[in-house]
């Protein structure tokens, strides 16, 4: 039963109210909990669950710059308090922009979860790993990655076509993988969709299969060319550091990754929307790279 109420009160200047909003099913068996949960909140100007999520959070209180360091807690937050479990195939993703899932609806998309997962290997590795495991449960016996999926495990045929998601899946895999070390991860075995059918691939496996999909499926645009020659080089590296690939898929990926390079190399100009995957392929620091952004976009133009 949904119940709804309003208060008013006024705001006198220099003044401030903590407003805290305790949402969930009512009813006999959980009055007494409802009740704890709204006295903390009135002991706790912080909130009632202020304690729990400094546990979840990483420490940014080192973080000099008050700007950085908000910025910093409330993208950590974010990620967190966005993760949604998937039942059916048991596991955590953060929906695309923070609303794009719905119980019964469309969970979109894959390539927002990956992007996701980057930010959740520096804060919670293993919200990371699970958004991954969550996109390669979903990839098909050919290795396509699909968009979305909906209602209960549906994903429909027209979820499957682009490509450039695979270049995602690397780089989140690799970022994850440099992050942690964690290359056991390669090895672990995943039941995969139709999760009904019981069928199970390893981790490395469904990775090749994904890679030869999309070197017979090449994408030679612009946008294309500037995530292979950002993203492969580091899914490559990792796949050497794990020490467990096969030559031949080393040999593979490598003669790939060159020519991607070569290819991206070859395009001359680039447009400015090229220019995040540009910059992933030079050696700059993390805000050397945030300020040559920020400069390309104010002028409009990469020189």
């Amino acid at each position: 039963q949904l119940k709804a109420c309003a208060n008013e009160f006024k705001l006198r200047p220099r003044k401030q109210h903590t407003v805290n909003v305790v949402i969930g099913f009512s009813g006999e068996h959980n009055k007494e909990t409802a009740e704890k949960v709204i006295a903390q909140a009135e002991d706790n100007p912080a909130g009632a669950f202020a304690s729990m999520w400094q546990k979840r959070i990483p420490d940014f209180s080192s973080e000099r710059n008050k700007e950085v360091r908000h910025e910093l807690y409330r993208s950590a937050y974010s990620v967190e308090a966005a993760a949604v479990y998937s039942d059916y195939f048991k596991e955590t993703f953060i929906p695309g922009k923070f609303g794009f899932s719905t119980r019964f609806g469309e969970n979109v998309s894959n390539s927002d979860h990956l992007n996701a997962a980057l930010q959740a290997c520096c804060t919670n590795p293993q919200l990371a790993k699970s958004i991954i495991r969550y996109v390669l449960k979903q990839t098909s016996y050919d290795g396509m990655v699909p968009q979305s999926n909906r209602g209960y495990g549906l994903i429909p045929s027209d979820s499957y076509g682009n490509n450039l998601i695979h270049l995602e899946l690397f780089n989140a895999v690799a970022e994850y993988l440099a992050r942690t070390g964690d290359y056991a991860f390669l090895e672990e075995w995943l039941t995969v969709y139709p999760m009904e059918r019981g069928e199970m691939q390893s981790v490395r496996t469904i990775l090749e299969r994904c890679f030869l999909r999309m070197r017979e499926e090449v994408s030679v645009s612009p946008s294309a060319n500037a995530m292979q020659a950002a993203y492969l080089p580091k899914f490559l590296e990792q796949m050497v550091n794990s020490g467990t690939s096969s030559k031949e898929f080393i040999a593979a990926l490598q003669e790939y990754t060159d020519k991607a390079i070569e290819r991206f190399r070859s395009q001359g100009s680039h447009n400015l929307a090229d220019l995040p995957y540009l910059l992933e392929t030079r050696h700059l620091t993390n805000a050397q790279k945030r300020d040559l952004l920020y400069q390309a976009q104010e002028r409009g133009m990469i020189d």
